[in-house]
């Protein structure tokens, strides 16, 4: 890996996604759900990186009201795990949300350790682009949205990202 200084958000995609070949993919969306930059090492596999862009923003809101509801504070991360597989949310305050897509056996502390190392990087790196738009402040959220919040949430456990069958690596 190189030790020069990431020039972009797609230096640093490119970077963590190269850090452990469990990873598949790797992406960056903003708080409203709008894809920023991905890659994937997965070939002949369509992965579905807008629709998990949108869902994301969405995941941060919950995460956020979850952790406001029970005394928790702010989301640090969120990790899920599948039988084939795990995703790993990791937000940028409330601008972005980094989502990290591997194997059930990848290197967590590694991924973990370069989120929060590329973190600040990537808060700079948007906000010289202007983009990421602050979350809303979940205290407005009225139940209907909040509803709405967990609908999505609810859809995104039910979707099946082809973490199931075989899929071609890339080297």
């Amino acid at each position: 890996m190189s030790s020069r200084k990431p020039q972009t958000v797609d230096d640093i995609v490119q970077r963590i996604l190269l850090s452990d070949p469990k990873i598949r993919d790797v992406l960056i969306a903003d708080s409203t759900g709008t894809l920023i930059s991905y890659m994937t090492r997965r070939v002949g596999v369509i992965s579905p990186f807008e629709e998990l862009a949108a869902i994301s923003g969405s995941v941060l809101s919950e995460l956020e009201t979850l952790g406001s509801l029970l005394g928790l504070g702010t989301p640090l991360e969120d990790l899920r795990e599948y039988e084939d597989g795990i995703f790993l949310y990791h937000p940028i305050e409330d601008l972005a949300i980094i989502l990290v897509i591997g194997d059930r056996d990848i290197n967590l502390g590694l991924i973990r350790t370069l989120l929060r190392k590329y973190a600040p990087e990537i808060k700079r790196l948007l906000s010289e682009q202007g983009i990421g738009v602050p979350a809303p402040d979940m205290q407005e959220l009225s139940k209907e949205e909040v509803d709405r919040l967990s609908t999505y949430i609810s859809t995104i456990e039910k979707l099946d990202i082809s973490f199931r069958g075989s899929f071609l690596l890339g080297s």
